[in-house]
Order: structure tokens, then sequence, then C-alpha cells
């Protein structure tokens, strides 16, 4: 009975330390995750203006990415996961995705996680590039 006490003990010793870690780190990869998403549609509307050879626009408000077609048609492409916000000076932002590929847009798009985390998705350095990059 005293060794299943003393197990006992320990393991919630272990879980009462590792359970804030774990938390924030689900937290990150949340933010993360909703980044990676956000390239990802951004470089698939650039992909498809391209094929058209159709500008298009990446409108990012407060909430969700919306990928405007030019001809009425909206696709809701990424919606921010509870928790996650876009940082206030970059709300709301167009992207311009050019049939040559290029992206013309804010630089630098903040999205942030309980004021303790933030990402960012970054144009450039090359014309079309977009790219996501994390805060230390």
């Amino acid at each position: 009975m005293i060794e299943l006490i003393v197990v006992l003990v320990l393991v919630s010793l272990v879980v009462g330390l590792a359970g804030p870690s774990l938390i924030n780190a689900a937290g990150k990869f949340s933010l993360a995750s909703a980044g990676r998403q956000i390239v990802s549609a951004i470089r698939a509307g650039r992909n498809e203006a391209r094929a058209k050879q159709q500008e298009l626009l990446a409108v990012i408000t407060d909430g969700e990415l919306i990928v405007d077609h030019g001809d009425g048609k909206q696709i809701a492409a990424v919606h921010l996961p509870e928790g996650v916000r876009i940082g206030p000076e970059s709300i709301p932002s167009t992207y311009t995705l050019l049939p040559s590929g290029q992206i013309l847009g804010p630089q630098r798009l903040e999205l942030i996680l309980k004021e303790r985390y933030r990402v960012f998705i970054v144009l450039g350095p090359g014309p079309g590039a977009v790219r996501l990059e994390e805060s230390r």
C-alpha cells in the first residue's frame, strides 16, 4: 500500500510540473499551425493566379483569410483557431496575387496568441516568396 501511495505521489508531481509546459507547447503549436495554414493558402492562391492568369485578392480580417476570385466568388480559406488573433497594425490586410506569381501586400503580418506568443508571415526576400517566421 505504501508503494502505491509513493507511486501516486510521484506521478502527481510529474504531472504537476510538466502540465503547464505541455499546455504552453500546445498553444505554440496551434499558433504555428495557423500561420502555416495562412502561408499555404497564400501560396495556393498565388499558384491559382498564375494558372488562371488572373489577379486574385487575399483579405485577412480578424478571424479569417478570404480569397476573392474576382467573379463575385469568395472562399474562406483559413479560419483562425480560438485565441489566435491578427496583430492590430495588420488588420485588415490585403494581398494582391498577380498572374506573374508576385505577391503584393504588407511585408509582415503578425499572429498573436494570449499576448505571449507571436509568429510572423513574411513576404520576400524574392518576388512571390512567403514564409512563416517564429519569434524566439
